[in-house]
């Protein structure tokens, strides 16, 4: 039997039913809660002003490890829109995820007596993330203004570098957590900002791996 993707006509409901945290996603891509019943995907993005083609290609992305977008979908992204779809991602991050994560390292910070490895090792997952975020709308921003200027294999580095340094950031920080030897609410702390590094490794960077995809197939079009 065929897997079938999402297209223009999906019901936006059946979007939301396969991911719980489809919703933080959508809001990345700079929707507003709540559709209409039996609105599908092209009816919510005409209604908010997302691009329909970026839509179908960050989700698939997200959701399909098998997926390969066809010509005409590559063809129809904008590069205001993709360049749009970063700035709102970042402002997700910063007003939302980013909020969660500095607050579970803020609360085992303030239980351990030497927290200066943790500081030194969550500094840098976080500077990694807001350099990702700032270079890839640098990149986009050249593309946009000088297309000529920039070439495929340029993203493909510059981006894969990026994705590698927030992952091994996110890898030392869990490993670190993991080895620290604590009992009873120091360790229910260690837990609970393990578990949402996890989260954030697994949900946050699949979301933004697919957004940048997006960015280097428009690229190549």
């Amino acid at each position: 039997m065929k897997k079938v993707y999402y297209t223009p006509s999906t019901p936006m409901v059946d979007v939301m039913k396969d991911d719980f945290h489809r919703q933080d996603m959508l809001c990345s891509l700079g929707f507003k809660p709540g559709f209409k019943e039996n609105t599908s995907v092209l009816e919510a993005c005409n209604d908010q002003g997302v691009n329909v083609e970026l839509f179908l290609l960050i989700n698939n992305l997200y959701t399909y490890d098998d997926y390969a977008p066809d010509d005409d979908i590559v063809k129809g992204l904008s590069v205001e829109q993709t360049l749009k779809c970063n700035s709102y991602a970042q402002d997700f991050f910063f007003h939302v995820n980013g909020v969660d994560l500095r607050r579970k390292y803020d609360r085992l910070k303030s239980r351990l007596e030497d927290s200066s490895m943790l500081t030194g090792l969550f500094d840098a997952l976080w500077d990694s993330l807001c350099k990702q975020y700032a270079d890839i709308d640098k990149l986009i921003e050249q593309y946009a203004n000088a297309p000529e200027s920039i070439t495929s294999a340029q993203v493909e580095h510059i981006i894969i570098g990026l994705e590698q340094e927030c992952y091994k950031c996110t890898e030392h920080l869990i490993e670190y957590l993991e080895g620290l030897r604590l009992t009873g609410e120091n360790r229910a702390a260690a837990d609970d900002f393990t578990g949402y590094l996890k989260f954030f490794r697994k949900d946050c960077g699949r979301f933004d791996t697919a957004k940048n995809v997006a960015f280097r197939k428009m690229i190549r079009s």
